[in-house]
């Protein structure tokens, strides 16, 4: 039997013991915020986005962790998870529908929808000290290169470096503007600027990346270093493999291309890009009927593809179709002349640096 005073000292106890568990869980949901946000820090969005998912589930979450999801979920690319936690943002009491109208538009920038953009730029020199302005000129920085407009991507990452962001983010500004730079052929401007991002955030993947790509040719060596790298931290980046099966080429190892294509190949078949790499492989080891159909396949889905289309040229003329071959060199010519003369025309104005002599431009509609 318990006496009154018993019971009573057992409801106080059970009490106790249940406002410590719920003391125990909200700080482990604090701790979940806690590490997304230094993953976000780091431009770590697939860790940050994990954590996110576990702490809010299908229904939780207040308005700044929902919003933090939301803008963590757009600048990682998942427009669709950005805006269900848009919706559940909206839905907040404690919303700001400044900050939700902003993030909507931001969504769009970032796919491309170029139609937006001014109305971006305008809010950024209007308001250059807002705390959404870096978060709009990082959008527009992508959202311009997606589209070409290398000179408005440019400035968008020039801007955004100027509001001094936090190292992994001003890191990746200057991969932007190597991107840039690399598709107008300054290759070593591209490397200046890649480096500068390594020394600001030496664990960014986005910078071993940029710098394998730019070293594969000429220092292959030095960009296996950088690409292992990337594949040791995510071994499902299909750049990071084709990026070392070309250092395999350059260094005459055939064998070893072969394989890690392969794995290419199974963790993403129809990529245009690891296609494009079985047929330069094919063309190396005169495998010219398989050069031809994988070339072809390319241009299939890109009708553009100035590599494509040097591929196809070189088996053409190795198999003795010269006329073929031809036409196909003047096509690329075309396309290479018509992306001089932009490029140029941009140059002149002082919207572009000058590219170096005998680099290649890569193709971009709207310079």
């Amino acid at each position: 039997m318990f006496t009154p005073r018993r019971k009573l000292t057992l409801v106080i106890g059970c009490l106790g013991l249940l406002g410590f568990a719920f003391l125990l869980w909200n700080s482990w949901e604090s701790r979940r915020i806690r590490e997304a946000r230094g993953a976000v820090d780091r431009r770590d969005f697939t860790t940050a986005l994990q954590l996110l998912q576990a702490e809010l589930g299908e229904s939780g979450g207040d308005a700044e962790s929902l919003l933090l999801a939301a803008r963590t979920a757009r600048r990682a690319n998942q427009s669709g998870a950005a805006d269900r936690y848009l919706r559940r943002y909206a839905e907040q009491r404690h919303q700001d529908p400044e900050i939700f109208a902003i993030e909507r538009i931001l969504v769009s920038i970032q796919r491309g929808e170029v139609d937006q953009f001014g109305g971006g730029l305008r809010f950024c020199e209007a308001q250059p000290n807002h705390p959404e302005t870096p978060y709009v000129l990082e959008a527009m920085a992508v959202g311009y290169l997606k589209v070409g407009n290398l000179v408005g991507s440019l400035e968008s990452a020039n801007r955004w470096i100027a509001t001094n962001p936090r190292a992994a983010d001003a890191a990746y500004a200057h991969i932007l503007r190597a991107t840039c730079l690399k598709m107008v052929g300054n290759l070593d401007d591209a490397r200046k600027e890649t480096r500068t991002a390594l020394d600001l955030a030496p664990y960014l993947l986005d910078a071993h990346s940029m710098m394998g790509e730019l070293l594969s040719d000429t220092d292959p060596k030095a960009a296996l270093q950088h690409w292992q790298t990337v594949l040791e931290a995510d071994p499902t980046r299909i750049e990071a493999h084709l990026g070392i099966v070309r250092c395999h080429r350059t260094l005459g190892e055939m064998t070893q291309a072969s394989l890690v294509l392969e794995r290419a190949l199974k963790i993403q078949p129809d990529s245009q890009a690891a296609i494009l790499e079985r047929a330069r492989l094919a063309l190396d080891n005169s495998d010219y009927k398989s050069a031809v159909r994988d070339a072809q396949t390319v241009l299939a889905h890109d009708g553009k593809s100035r590599a494509a289309m040097t591929l196809l040229a070189q088996a053409y003329q190795a198999t003795g179709r010269e006329a073929e071959a031809g036409e196909l060199r003047k096509k690329v010519l075309a396309i290479e002349e018509e992306l001089y003369k932009i490029i140029q025309e941009k140059v002149s104005s002082g919207a572009l640096p000058a590219p170096q002599k005998g680099t290649t431009i890569q193709r971009t509609d709207k310079p």
